[in-house]
């Protein structure tokens, strides 16, 4: 017999059966799923309550992360200025070193060309000590042959009027004798030397004489007693 040949009042039955069983069902799972609404977190079960509170913490932690993560955002930001700055600086400083290097690639060339200026004129200057004896040794030639008298380097000694012994007062030498004044010069009481020296058609206004060690001069007057040839 099929469900349509049943009785009616059998058909209703069944069909409350069904709606009171399909009840029970959505009842059973509606209990399941508020059941279910507590999970399990951290090994603890938790109720819908507690589970709606760590959410919160989460997102607390979140927004502090957030906010952290800004932070890290400027700070990346000051470090990227912060790093532009240093390259400027390393260019500046890259740019002074090379000018330092080239300073100082100047100044080698420059110190090389006082070395070779300086050899150079060692060796002019020797070669002017040279020219300046043979001129000096030309000079003495010229003198022997026409008889000049040369002076010679050292410095002349003055004498003031008065008695002086060669040896002592003055070295043995050939001198010539100039006269600051007017006055007699005498050698060895006149033996030797008898002269008026000074200016006038009277005096002599030089005179080269031979000082020998032990000789005795007499001045009337002071005069300059140059060494010469």
């Amino acid at each position: 017999m099929t469900e349509n040949q049943k009785p009616v009042f059998y058909r209703r039955k069944m069909f409350w059966i069904n709606t009171a069983a399909a009840l029970v069902l959505i009842l059973t799972a509606f209990m399941i799923g508020s059941y279910m609404s507590t999970t399990s977190l951290h090994g603890e079960k938790l109720k819908y309550e507690e589970i709606q509170a760590e959410v919160e913490k989460v997102e607390k932690r979140l927004t502090q992360k957030q906010s952290e993560g800004k932070d890290l955002d400027k700070d990346l930001e000051r470090l990227h200025e912060k790093k532009e700055e240093t390259n400027e600086q390393l260019k500046a400083l890259d740019k002074e070193r090379s000018e330092a290097e080239a300073l100082v690639a100047e100044k080698d060339t420059l110190q090389a060309d006082i070395k070779k200026l300086e050899e150079s004129k060692k060796s002019k200057d020797s070669e002017l000590d040279k020219v300046l004896k043979e001129i000096d040794t030309k000079k003495e030639e010229l003198a022997t042959v026409t008889g000049k008298i040369i002076e010679l380097k050292e410095e002349p000694k003055t004498l003031s009027a008065g008695f002086f012994t060669v040896g002592k007062d003055i070295p043995a030498a050939r001198y010539k004798v100039t006269p600051n004044g007017n006055g007699n010069f005498f050698v060895n009481g006149g033996a030797k030397v008898n002269v008026m020296i000074g200016s006038g058609s009277f005096y002599e206004s030089e005179y080269v004489f031979e000082a020998v060690e032990g000789d005795e001069i007499e001045l009337t007057t002071s005069a300059h007693f140059t060494p010469v040839q």
